[in-house]
Order: structure tokens, then C-alpha cells, then sequence
């Protein structure tokens, strides 16, 4: 993954203690720590050769020492092979009583993350990525340990503003005056804010697809993340627009944000009440 080309953020990607076999690029950690170079790196920009254990800080887009032809012709192969990507939000959490925008799963919540395993089981999941916050790590967890894949924790899939709303509150409110909560949700950051959000996921998300071409990602994350994607595939404005549902996975064939194809979004046929 590479800096957001508006803010100059860098995100970090990092293998989480899921035992088991994993991709061939699931053992890598990526450590966005600078723009200076400290490793040779990939064509992105991103370190292909360091392991679990390793950090590296890559160069700016382009930099390290195989760079020339070579390295652009072997991007414009993968860059044409298509990759599927599932977008899976978080299952319900519990109230955020400690206030710090990362409450873990409630016991909803636990039984959709089994339900995206049961669902996601059969669909030949190749790498699985989560946010780093607990709810999306909790999630991914029954679908790792049932493919015995090591999820890669990543910044770049995070929330929007993790700590400013209360989710579980919301639905309440919701219940309780529906309107008054809509209205709320319509002035939730403004413009600018929602622009540098949609560039930051973009460039997280199509840096994930040039590392796994012809294979199929797993990426548990959240309502605000599945919106900005969708909303560049889709050529939209960066505002939300699908109420994304507690444990739903919506499916994309990519290449990049602008060469790629909605599968679906929002499927909530796998989340069935216990019997």
C-alpha cells in the first residue's frame, strides 16, 4: 500500500496470530513508518521480500533497486488480471461504554461473524484482510480459523472517525425518532473530510488488489469503508449511500476502482436467526 495522494498518510498492514497456513503474501508486514527507503521494494512501492518478523519503509511509488522496464512490464501483466474482492462489515457490537470508538462483538454480533464463516466457507477465499478495530478482527476470526488463514490486519480499511459516533446508540435512536437520526447521519462529516476517506480506502483497497491477482479477498471492515468503495466503482459523489447491514458482504471484480465490476451488494441472506 502506498500514501494517500491528498494527505500523505501512511497505512500499515501486519500479520495478526491466526495459526495456520496463509497466502503467499499473508506472512508479509508492511510497515508504513516514512517516504525514505530502507528495503528493496516492489514496483508499489511495497516491500515483496521481508517477512512476519521484518519491517521495511519503503520509497516513494516507482522507488527500490529492480526498478526500469522490467518491473512496469511485469505490473501491466498483473495489473489486467482480475481479482474478486468481498467487502464484509462487522457484525453488531456492544455498546462503546469505554468511549473509545472499539467496542468488541455482542452476542449478535458473535453469531453473524459464525453466519459470514458458514456463508464465506464455500467461496475459495484466498487472503483475508481486517481493520484493525475489534469489532472487524472479531468477525474475520471463525472464517480464518476455518480456512487456516492468518488475517493481515490494515489501517487503511479503519473507520471513518472510529470514535465519533455510537453505533449501538444510533440503532436506539433510530428506533426512537427515525427522522431526527436521519438528519443526523445526513450532516456526518463534511465533504472534504469524506473526500480524503474515499482516497485513502481507494488506495488501500487497490493496493490489495495488485497484490493477489486471480486469487479472491476476504476484507472485514465497515459501512463507511463499503460505501466509499462502492461509491468509486460506481462513479458517485463520496457520501454514503447503502444502509450496509451488521455482518453483509458485498462482492466486486476489480483490476483497480476504475476498472471494476459491482457482483453484488449488501447479500443478508446468510444471517438467519438462531432457531
Amino acid at each position: 500500500m502506498r500514501p494517500t495522494r491528498a494527505s500523505g498518510v501512511w497505512t500499515r498492514c501486519r500479520s495478526v496470530g491466526t495459526s495456520g497456513r496463509s497466502s503467499p503474501r499473508a506472512a508479509s508486514q508492511c510497515g508504513r513508518t516514512g517516504p525514505s527507503a530502507g528495503c528493496s521494494t516492489s514496483p508499489r512501492g511495497r516491500c515483496d521480500r521481508h517477512t512476519s518478523r521484518d519491517r521495511c519503509a519503503p520509497g516513494p511509488r516507482g522507488a527500490g533497486a529492480a526498478g526500469g522496464r522490467g518491473d512496469s512490464e511485469e505490473l501491466d501483466r498483473r495489473s489486467v488480471r482480475i481479482v474478486e474482492l468481498i467487502l464484509v462489515r462487522h457484525g453488531s457490537q456492544q455498546p462503546d461504554e469505554r468511549g473509545d470508538g472499539d467496542p468488541a462483538l455482542s452476542e449478535t454480533g458473535t453469531r453473524e461473524a459464525r453466519q459470514v464463516a458458514d456463508f464465506l466457507a464455500r467461496a475459495a477465499v484466498d487472503a483475508i484482510y481486517t481493520s484493525p478495530l475489534r469489532r472487524a478482527v472479531e468477525t474475520a476470526a471463525p472464517l480464518a480459523r476455518a480456512l487456516a488463514l492468518r488475517p493481515i490486519v490494515c489501517d487503511g480499511v479503519v473507520e471513518y472517525h472510529p470514535d465519533a459516533i455510537d453505533h449501538a446508540a444510533l440503532k436506539h435512536f433510530k428506533a426512537e425518532n427515525y427522522a431526527a437520526a436521519k438528519a443526523a447521519l445526513a450532516n456526518f462529516g463534511n465533504q472534504a473530510d469524506l473526500e480524503l476517506f474515499r482516497i485513502r480506502v481507494v488506495d488501500t483497497v487497490e493496493s490489495i488488489i495488485a497484490d493477489h491477482p486471480d486469487e479472491c479477498v476476504a476484507v472485514f471492515c465497515h459501512a463507511s469503508v463499503v460505501n466509499a468503495w462502492a461509491c468509486s466503482v460506481l462513479g458517485l459523489p463520496s457520501r454514503p449511500f447503502i444502509n450496509v447491514a451488521h455482518g453483509s458482504v458485498s462482492r466486486f471484480l476489480c483490476r483497480s476502482a476504475n476498472a471494476s465490476f459491482v457482483a453484488s451488494l449488501n447479500e443478508t441472506q446468510h444471517l438467519l436467526p438462531d432457531a
